[in-house]
């Protein structure tokens, strides 16, 4: 007998969805493992809190494949940057963005 979508969302959150949880709260990780999966985890956070703003941004520039990995790209190394304890460093970087494009955008306003 087929499964309607409701059905088969039910049976996936309360039989799929559980078995998965366990598994992955009973599984040992190799040891040489640890220092990637330290490493994603550090950066998983930091990801998460700032993709959206930066995609939405580079988003205004274009929606070319090569404006998405550009996006992409600026999303992972300013995760890693957060997530590497380095928001003072971050913040340091983003104020000389913003005085460089402020500097340029007063200096188109003079040119006109």
């Amino acid at each position: 007998m087929p499964l309607n979508m409701e059905q088969g969302d039910i049976l996936f959150t309360l039989l799929v969805l559980p078995a998965l949880f366990w598994l992955n709260c009973t599984a040992r990780v190799p040891a040489h493992n640890t220092p990637m999966l330290e490493r994603l985890g550090a950066l998983s956070f930091p990801l998460y809190t700032t993709h959206p703003a930066i995609l939405l941004t580079i988003s205004y520039l274009g929606e070319t494949r090569m404006m998405q990995a550009l996006a992409l790209a600026l999303a992972i190394a300013f995760a890693d940057l957060i997530g590497r304890g380095g928001l003072a460093r971050a913040a340091r970087f983003c104020a000389r963005a913003m005085g460089a494009w402020r500097d340029e955008q007063v200096g188109v306003l003079r040119r006109r």
